[in-house]
Parts: structure tokens; C-alpha cells; sequence
């Protein structure tokens, strides 16, 4: 299962939902509690705080996490969450549905767009990547004769 995939799951969860990935990572998954408030995901582990890199990877794979909406207004920094031994941090987003890029508020509208626009930019650019991986066939096979 991918992290895509698990962060799909938690965030479809009916309440509170939680995940724990290789390395001792946790992932807690809050919904909005409101109609106005946003969805929190919180990432973390005992002891130890999680990487700058471990957080951008959760953050990447939250944007392509559910097919029919979009997150939106996307916290630029995370938030700090401790409980005792506990160390995370902590993210916030706002879903939006993807039916909105045609609705007639044009804020909303751009703002879904735009989001739609960069999963597309980040599709291609793992294209890209994994096409740059590909070598050539150890053996091409017998050349044609003419």
C-alpha cells in the first residue's frame, strides 16, 4: 500500500483515524470538527521529532490523496504537537470538491483550478522521473535485415 493510498483511507475514515508507517512514524488523521474548520493531519513519533524530509513526503502524497476533491489553503508550515514523550507536527487543509472549478464563485473556482493544475504538474513530473529511470533492454534482439 502506498502512502497516497494510506492517507486516502485515513482521510474517508468516518472520525478520528490513525496509521503507523516503517520507522515508527505515526499519522492521525482529525476531520473538521465544523462546517468552517479544516481537516488536521498530524505526523509523529515517540522521542524522536520527524524529519524535514519524512514531513515533505506526507505533504506531497496529501495532495493526490482523494480522486473527487481537492485540498486547498494548505498550511505553508507545520505546527508543533507534543504530549509527554510524544513529538509531531501537525498540518492543516481545507477539501474542496473538484465539481467547483466550474461553480460560479469565481474565487472558489480559481482556487480549484489552481489545484487541479499542480496534481497535474506533479503526475507529469513523476512521468518524467521514472522514464529517466528506464534503461534500454540488455538485449535489443536480432537487427532487421534490410
Amino acid at each position: 500500500m502506498t502512502l497516497v493510498e494510506i492517507i486516502a483511507r485515513l482521510i474517508t475514515a468516518d472520525g478520528r483515524a490513525t496509521h503507523q508507517l516503517p520507522r515508527g512514524l505515526w499519522l492521525v488523521y482529525y476531520p473538521p470538527a465544523g462546517d468552517d474548520d479544516p481537516h488536521r493531519l498530524i505526523a509523529g513519533r515517540y522521542l524522536t521529532v520527524p524529519s524535514a524530509i519524512e514531513l515533505r513526503i506526507v505533504r506531497d502524497a496529501l495532495l493526490d490523496a482523494h480522486p473527487s476533491r481537492v485540498p486547498a489553503d494548505i498550511a505553508t508550515e507545520w505546527d508543533e504537537v507534543t504530549n509527554n514523550d510524544w513529538n509531531g507536527r501537525a498540518l492543516t487543509w481545507y477539501m474542496l470538491p473538484t465539481t467547483d472549478a466550474l461553480s460560479g464563485d469565481p474565487d472558489r473556482a480559481r482556487r480549484v483550478r489552481l489545484a487541479l493544475d499542480e496534481h497535474q504538474q506533479r503526475e507529469l513530473q513523476r512521468q518524467r522521473r521514472q522514464n529517466q529511470r528506464r534503461r534500454p533492454a540488455a538485449n535489443p534482439g536480432p537487427k532487421p535485415l534490410l
